[in-house]
């Protein structure tokens, strides 16, 4: 009897064991596995409970990481700081490299022109964990919420919720079939650089000149050939025969702060002298060129931020014209 005990408790253990296998290893207690949906577009639901009819805490995209607390049957109990719920287990991997599409990117974008603040639970009444400018990128979106709140991670202060009215692309809780929203620069000439047009035409003003690499959101399609898209904070058109939806070798050249004050460069919202200047670069730091603006400001990339500086303010000096 003793045996026969032991012997349904091992086959019980075993089943237990392969009702968590997904795509690429054992999720057990204290594991780390990642969301892998067949269809990088759709998201996960989160449950508050092990069952399909239970209320969904959020949808998570691809490439989310979770803390698995338990298995129950073909459910997963896991931890997504501060949540808590469950996801379907034919839907997570232990295998981050077996994980298609990426976690998006949003920017604090809005006619308001109004920050966003991150949230330590969905709540305006909960604490703040920091506040992201105007114009600055949110990376790292995990997950979209039926009730307005992105949730997302901050290498700097961890999880947190922020309000989808002061984002841009939006990221609909829905559906939408649509594809990634994500496109980079991709010229046939890597020397070369693609305009950002103020309207869909060829003669419309330059917002900049864009190099091979840089990712763009693209939130329409305007006709004849060009895409409505996204670059931090700045909305134009470019020409979709020179974008990709495949990451692109980066031309984005480095320039060096050289402000022959010694005060270094402000790094600004807005390409204007009277936009504001939430980071400030030193002498000797690099930048990340984006783009280059006919009226002399760079589009850049600082520690991870956006903004705009000077050209004269770093070396080399980067060329309006192609060289």
């Amino acid at each position: 009897m003793k045996k026969l005990l032991c012997a349904l408790l091992l086959l019980s253990l075993l089943l237990t064991c392969c009702a968590a296998l997904a795509d690429g290893g054992a999720l057990v207690p204290g594991s780390i596995a990642y969301v892998n949906n067949p269809n990088p577009t759709d998201r996960l639901n989160l449950r508050t409970k092990p069952s399909t009819q239970s209320v969904s805490l959020g949808k998570y995209y691809n490439g989310t990481w979770v803390t698995v607390l338990g298995v129950t049957g073909g459910w997963v109990h896991v931890r997504i700081d501060p949540l808590e719920g469950y996801l379907n287990a034919a839907y997570l991997t232990a295998d981050a490299s077996q994980v298609s599409g990426q976690l998006p990117t949003v920017f604090v974008s809005n006619d308001e022109r109004r920050s966003a603040a991150l949230h330590s639970q969905p709540s305006e009444s909960s604490r703040v964990l920091t506040v992201y400018p105007y114009g600055s990128a949110v990376y790292n979106v995990l997950s979209v919420r039926d009730d307005g709140w992105r949730h997302v991670y901050d290498s700097d202060f961890g999880y947190g919720f922020v309000f989808a009215d002061v984002l841009t692309p939006k990221l609909d809780y829905h559906k939408s079939g649509s594809g990634s929203n994500y496109a980079y620069v991709c010229n046939p000439d890597p020397t070369d650089r693609l305009h950002l047009r103020a309207a869909p035409n060829a003669s419309a003003a330059s917002l900049g000149k864009y190099y091979n690499g840089v990712q763009v959101l693209v939130l329409d399609d305007a006709g004849g050939g060009y895409l409505h898209v996204l670059v931090s904070s700045l909305e134009g058109y470019m020409k979709a025969a020179y974008l990709s939806t495949h990451p692109v070798a980066s031309a984005q050249p480095f320039v060096t702060v050289s402000n022959p004050r010694g005060t270094g460069a402000n790094v600004r919202n807005a390409p204007s002298l009277s936009a504001t200047y939430p980071w400030v670069a030193h002498n000797g730091e690099t930048l990340t060129v984006l783009a280059v603006r006919e009226d002399g400001w760079l589009h850049v990339c600082y520690q991870g931020e956006y903004g705009f500086v000077r050209g004269e303010l770093v070396t080399p000096v980067i060329s309006w014209e192609k060289q």
